[in-house]
């Protein structure tokens, strides 16, 4: 089993390591004549320029330009300030208040002309100078000019998750299982000061599972964690938050299993998959457009040692199955998900990152736990049984879901009709 000593959340590390001495990048959006004019009002600023042509809050294609350049500062509509704000998305903005006490608490828009923010990402390496930026920003810029870009519609995905975000913001959300010994909920809280999202299931007593994060193991929980992007170039050792976590649910360390991510849990998608008493449930969280990998072909750059890790988007799939599963079942399952999961990257044809001609079989983070029932017993989940194809499109169906939530690549799933 791969001990995880030092481990920092993984994904997206090196491409923030390698943007960390780089300025820090001002991401604004119009026509051709306010490019221009964003150009000639910052040239002699220490930021530097991204100008997407067009309207980026009409569908899901600047997602992809968003997590490629990585902006430390964001221009947006003050309408999606709940949704870059206080939702705590994985594109999220940070509280101003942090960097200027004067700004009331929760305020996540620098107003710069009427309805127009600018607000400065979480996972930005610059947030200090960026907000010294903003600030050289607002006097610099042409706000008449603005004035031309105000009305432009917020619509597709970012409407529909905007909408999503109201729900997003509860304590706890509970979630109902189609196991009815599992007893699922959504817990927000605060971690050192910003927001942490943990999907949790529980089980009424001890049962075995597989974690490719941990191995085999009983336990009576398992989790999904969502890191802050806030967090991912300092965040503590995976130990020390799975501790915190535990003491906070009243567990101890050795009872739950926990997954974590950088894709934000509200975009969790699950799917039920039922044949006579067999049930099998399925949870998944899912990034693909940060660090996608074909397998074989795209290097490692992380070796583990004696001392942890030297320099070396996440696919989270947590499968619960009502059936009670051996060792080699639980193994078998590990290798229906991944087969899911490869088809489905397929089928989407989602680019690898670091081989941009191929298709991605995952992202460099993935994982997924299996976990057993109690009655019954079932030695195989291979491709040619029941339970194994149960599981694959169970993860399939899934899958989908949550990377139409997380990067609105939707493959004809209408994410108007809520999926979550």
């Amino acid at each position: 089993m791969i001990k995880f000593r030092n481990i920092c959340l993984i994904a997206f590390s090196l491409f923030l390591y390698s943007h960390s001495f780089a300025k820090p990048v001002l991401f604004v959006y119009g026509d051709s004549k306010i490019c221009s004019m964003w150009k000639n009002s910052l040239k002699e600023s220490k930021v530097k320029l991204y100008c997407y042509k067009g309207n980026p809050y009409k569908d899901s294609s600047s997602l992809k330009t968003f997590s490629k350049i990585s902006p430390s500062i964001i221009l947006f509509p003050k309408k999606l300030e709940l949704l870059f704000g206080k939702r705590a998305f994985t594109g999220a903005v940070v509280d101003l208040h942090f960097f200027d006490p004067s700004i009331p608490t929760e305020s996540y828009c620098y107003e710069i002309a009427d309805g127009m923010c600018l607000g400065i990402w979480a996972g930005s390496f610059h947030k200090k100078e960026a907000f010294s930026l903003i600030k050289e920003i607002s006097k610099l810029v042409d706000k008449e000019a603005l004035k031309s870009i105000k009305d432009y519609p917020v619509s597709g995905w970012w409407l529909f998750q905007l909408r999503r975000s109201k729900n997003c913001l509860k304590r706890k959300t509970p979630i109902s299982t189609p196991i009815d010994y599992i007893k699922a909920e959504i817990i927000r809280f605060y971690q050192d000061g910003v927001p942490a999202k943990v999907f949790v299931a529980r089980f009424p007593k001890k049962t075995l599972l597989l974690s490719t994060l941990e191995g085999f193991k009983s336990a009576v929980a398992v989790g999904n964690y969502y890191i802050y992007p806030a967090l991912w170039s300092n965040c503590k050792k995976i130990k020390d938050l799975k501790k915190e976590f535990s003491n906070k649910i009243g567990l101890g360390q050795r009872d739950i299993s926990l997954l974590f991510t950088g894709a934000d849990i509200d975009n969790i998608a699950f799917d039920t998959e039922s044949y006579k008493d067999i049930k099998v449930w399925t949870a998944v969280t899912a990034g693909v457009f940060g660090n996608a990998m074909r397998a074989g072909v795209d290097k490692g750059y992380w070796l583990e040692t004696e001392k942890g890790w030297k320099k070396i988007g996440t696919i989270n799939i947590l499968i619960f199955v009502n059936k009670r599963l051996t060792q080699e079942a639980l193994a078998s399952a590990v290798i229906r998900a991944t087969e899911a999961k490869s088809a489905v990257l397929q089928e989407l044809s989602i680019k690898s990152t670091y081989t941009p001609n191929l298709i991605a079989t995952g992202t460099g983070t993935d994982n997924v736990v299996v976990v057993s029932g109690y009655s019954g017993r079932f030695t195989s989940a291979g491709g040619h049984t029941v339970l194994g194809y149960m599981i694959a499109r169970s993860v399939r169906k899934a899958l989908f879901k949550a990377i139409c939530l997380q990067n609105g690549v939707c493959n004809k799933l209408d994410f108007k009709n809520d999926i979550w």
